[in-house]
């Protein structure tokens, strides 16, 4: 941007505005944070809306009083010229009067062998579970909740605060586990004698739409909850098999054609949005050493056509999510069990054909990435890059870090007000929020910054006693949260 001299016809008083812009253009461009420093003098903030450019988006308040008009429009060309003129400052977000969370949609953890759901306005309480309940989750509108009844193995239904608990698939659970439609109230569980039973809330109807007598090493259902894919075993001298039929039973089932080397096993991460790919782990030798280590994903059209290597993962789903709009597939790349190692985001299209790596600060991990509701940011986790060989336990873990980032991996700042040891972030609906867990509870923060809102504390785990990851580290001892359905809690402000 270049400022001109105003030609015959312009005033004294342009001349002096534009020198005054220029000046405090030079002030803010003085320092990292003499921007954020120099609209603190404003007193008792109101919220006004974002000064926007190509790369950067600052959330501004300005004083009331005599001369607002000025100043809102001083700090906002300001801003605007600061951006401009500086090289590459800080992403700065000035905090104005952000409502707090005061209540949540349901959220529901597994802490020292019991079931606990947080409801809305409700203090949290413990559910009746059966047996040794583990991995709950959410059915996508947040009306029922299934988990594992560990000692038996057993999938089990219940609704949102723990009532009309039933049992649900005929023998147990197998390998392929158990999974919600995102388009209604069907939970998908493939038994451990084979097959794969969809069961329809709140009648509890289970109905058979992959024969018993079928091996099913993974289960996955399309975005609009019409069908559902599945894999079979590896056998002797060829691959395994991927196959699409329809959710509801009936009609013919369609083998995906994949060029796979014999002896190779899948594992499904997801359908394209649009319902015409798969995305896949593939499995070379079907060694448990390399599932534990990362394995390559690729993509590739149900019709048949080239497979497209998208990145090499660890085989853990909360580290690949589509952005809302169903364009880019966002993942957590590197190779090796330890998530404290070589970790990095990959954007990819949505037939990925077109990946790329974000950009991270050096000596660090990028981990726990979440998409905004509008897809405009995402929140992730960083920590350091203790490099291969080293112990991930609770000193590690503590330095993970709460962070915000365009997609393009640009304006990212440490979200202010965060806890220490983050893991799992995940958005409110509205967008305004972003629910975490950490070693010892659960907190919800304002995107703007501030204190977070405690929703559970006091969770520990591991033999002393005190916080620390599980799962090679990817998420905490005392617990992880799991938030609504997928498309996030909802939070209410006031």
């Amino acid at each position: 941007m270049r400022w001109r001299r105003p030609g015959p016809g312009g005033s004294e008083a342009e001349e002096g505005l534009r020198r005054g812009l220029q000046a405090l253009a030079g002030r803010a461009s003085a320092s990292p944070d003499a921007l954020e420093r120099i609209l603190a003098r404003d007193t008792a903030p109101t919220p006004t809306p974002a000064v926007a450019t190509d790369r950067r988006r600052l959330r501004l308040g300005v004083g009331a009083g005599v001369g607002v008009g000025v100043a809102a429009a001083v700090a906002a060309a300001a801003a605007v010229l600061a951006l401009v003129l500086a090289p590459s400052p800080r992403p700065t977000r000035v905090v104005s009067s952000a409502p707090t969370v005061r209540a949540l949609t349901p959220v529901a953890w597994v802490a020292g062998g019991r079931l606990h759901v947080a409801m809305p306005g409700r203090t949290p309480r413990t559910v009746a579970a059966a047996g040794q309940p583990e991995n709950p989750e959410w059915s996508v509108d947040h009306h029922w909740l299934a988990y594992l009844d560990a000692d038996h193995h057993q999938v089990h239904v219940a609704g949102p605060d723990g009532t009309g608990d039933r049992a649900v698939g005929p023998d147990g659970v197998g390998r392929g586990g158990y999974t919600w439609s995102p388009g209604g109230d069907q939970l998908a569980v493939v038994p451990r004698s084979g097959g794969v039973v969809v069961v329809s809330m709140p009648s509890g109807l289970e109905t058979t739409v992959v024969a018993g007598a079928v091996p099913v090493e993974s289960v996955a259902w399309s975005r609009d909850g019409g069908r559902l894919a599945y894999t079979t075993p590896a056998a002797p001298g060829r691959p395994a098999h991927v196959v699409v039929v329809t959710a509801g039973g009936g009609g013919s089932a369609q083998v995906v054609p994949l060029a796979l080397p014999p002896g190779s096993d899948v594992l499904l991460a997801g359908w394209w949005p649009d319902g015409t790919g798969l995305i896949y782990w593939v499995d070379p030798g079907g060694s448990a050493d390399a599932l534990d280590n990362g394995l390559p994903l690729l993509s590739a059209p149900l019709a048949g056509g080239p497979s497209r290597l998208l990145a090499v993962t660890l085989v853990f789903h909360p580290w690949i999510s589509w952005s809302p709009d169903g364009t880019r597939l966002l993942l957590v790349a590197g190779a090796g069990q330890s998530p404290a190692t070589g970790k990095s985001l990959v954007v990819c299209d949505t037939a990925g054909t077109a990946c790329r790596p974000l950009p991270q600060p050096a000596g660090t991990v990028a981990l726990d990435a979440a998409w905004s509701p509008d897809g405009t940011e995402i929140a992730l986790v960083r920590a350091p890059d203790i490099g291969p060989g080293h112990h991930v336990g609770p000193a590690w873990y503590a330095q993970r870090r709460l962070w915000v980032e365009a997609p393009d991996g640009s304006d990212a700042f440490t979200l202010a007000g965060g806890g220490a040891g983050v893991a799992q972030p995940v958005w409110s609906a509205d967008g305004r929020s972003i629910g975490y867990s950490l070693g010892s509870g659960f907190e919800v923060i304002p995107v703007s910054g501030g204190h977070p809102t405690v929703i559970a504390s006091g969770l520990t785990g591991g033999n002393d006693g005190t916080a620390g990851p599980d799962a090679a580290g990817k998420q905490p001892w005392g617990a992880a949260a799991v938030w609504g359905g997928r498309a996030g809690f909802e939070s209410y402000g006031g």
